[in-house]
């Protein structure tokens, strides 16, 4: 025969376990109202607003913070080694190998030039020496020109925002081929072990 003290003490932890949930369901139901009643409040909270789709021919471009202003007038910096080896062959390597894609097509550059010798490739990095120093003169001569009495921006056309795009599409081609494609390393992604949701802890508790 059961202890009546065990019977008893068995019979109030069962009532205050029916307390707590009757508890927890009460905050989870007040967590709810209180929800919607933020939401009438505050009925553009960007939480709750998806983002605006970016229409047009043109791919989304994102400002870039702090980026100067470039003039369209200055000197234009002349290629590097690299970029007039690239230019030199890149149509031949397109006759041989036609429908290639451009990404492996800079990868066919990139082979052929990693095979140059140091004497071939001297003769490429003499040219590109060469358009430096040009270019370094004209940036001088450019800089004194606007200290002094500029000539008149009139006769320059404004570029048209499609134009600045694109050529600015065009210098980040150029950044991104100046220098041979280096491999990356897949990052190995951690798992991280699965929490369980309070909204599991409530229903246990239903």
């Amino acid at each position: 025969m059961a202890d009546p003290s065990h019977v008893k003490d068995a019979q109030l932890l069962v009532n205050k376990l029916v307390e707590i949930a009757s508890g927890m369901r009460q905050a989870a139901n007040l967590a709810d109202q209180f929800a919607q009643s933020i939401a009438k409040i505050f009925p553009n909270d960007p939480i709750s607003v998806p983002p605006p789709t970016v229409t047009g021919k043109k791919r989304g471009r994102v400002p870039k913070e702090g980026k100067r202003v470039k003039d369209v007038n200055a000197p234009k910096r002349p290629p590097t080694s690299y970029i007039l080896f690239q230019n030199d062959i890149r149509e031949e390597l397109k006759r041989q190998n036609p429908g290639l894609p451009y990404k492996e097509l800079l990868g066919k550059v990139s082979e052929a030039w990693g095979q140059l010798n140091e004497g071939e490739k001297k003769k490429y990095q003499d040219r590109a020496d060469r358009s430096m120093a040009d270019y370094n003169r004209a940036v001088l001569d450019y800089k004194g020109t606007a200290n002094g009495h500029a000539p008149a921006a009139a006769a320059v056309p404004e570029p048209t925002p499609e134009a600045d795009e694109e050529e600015e599409e065009e210098e980040e081609e150029e950044e991104a081929d100046s220098a041979p494609p280096v491999k990356k390393q897949k990052a190995v992604k951690r798992r991280n072990p699965k929490r369980k949701s309070p909204s599991l802890l409530l229903h246990l508790y239903r």
